[in-house]
């Protein structure tokens, strides 16, 4: 499975960028499969939305084709 998800992990991480504000990502892992939320200040969200089919793209190019990504404002 790819990057040691096989048994089922998550990470959060709480950022405070200075021109995108509060950002806070949860990721899950589970059989290879990868579920991300990423809850973000409103100004921030449509910059954020923007760069999500590059990540997206990154994620299939390290074998998580099945990724799901969703963003939300806090």
């Amino acid at each position: 499975a790819a990057g040691g998800m096989e048994k089922g992990s998550s990470i959060r991480l709480r950022l405070q960028l200075p021109h995108l504000g509060a950002i806070e990502l949860r990721a899950l892992g589970f059989a290879g499969q990868v579920s991300v939320r990423i809850h973000a200040d409103e100004h921030a969200t449509p910059a954020l939305a923007k760069e999500l089919p590059g990540l997206q793209a990154k994620l299939r190019d390290r074998g998580l084709a099945g990724a799901q990504i969703a963003l939300d404002s806090l």
